[in-house]
């Protein structure tokens, strides 16, 4: 499936309503696409993670790579969560508003990672099983390190504080994500058509 850029734009819209109504403190409600109707590539199920920035600076990012949910129901979940629950960052405020862009990534397929060289930069995410741990790596974390020198799978377990002398069996996967924007280079930042 590869979404249109209408359907991105009513994605994009999507989460920030619910990045609004969440940090407003309002309940969940349907959400309003206006004279659009949510075509079918949004009804399919698909994990989703949302992304939110300022000036750069990511300040949360949640998702599931799981495809649990209608893939518009699925984004304005992540959109919430990022917001309010990234443990990473404290919950963001009605004052945040303004100045926050957003990043949509939607997870495809995933399968066995049979050569780490063949990655390509800014659309392959990777998701690492070890042990009882999961990491999942977006496509824009997975092209900043090959992009720095990091041509190993090492360099991500770094990244995410995996024990190098760790000996827990090991499963690297890849997906295909679409990813896009409504940031200041979303333009350049959306990695298909």
């Amino acid at each position: 499936m590869i979404l249109n850029k209408e359907e991105k734009s009513m994605l994009l819209g999507l989460a920030r309503q619910a990045v609004a109504r969440g940090i407003a403190g309002r309940s969940r409600v349907e959400p309003m696409f206006g004279k659009k109707t949510i075509t079918d590539n949004l009804k399919e199920r698909h994990g989703v993670f949302v992304a939110i920035y300022r000036d750069g600076c990511l300040l949360g990012c949640m998702g599931s790579v799981l495809a649990m949910l209608p893939l518009w129901q699925a984004c304005e979940e992540a959109a919430r969560n990022a917001a309010l629950k990234d443990v990473r960052f404290g919950p963001l405020h009605l004052e945040d508003l303004p100045a926050l862009s957003l990043e949509v990534v939607v997870i495809g397929p995933k399968r066995v990672l049979e050569d780490p060289g063949a990655l390509c930069p800014g659309t392959d995410g990777l998701i690492l099983r070890k042990g009882f741990r999961q990491e999942t790596f977006m496509p824009k974390a997975v092209s900043g390190l090959i992009r720095n020198g990091y041509r190993t799978l090492d360099g991500l377990k770094s990244k995410a504080g995996i024990d190098p002398q760790d000996d827990a069996p090991e499963v690297w996967e890849v997906f295909e994500a679409q990813v896009f924007s409504d940031g200041p280079d979303s333009e350049a930042s959306d990695a298909r058509p």
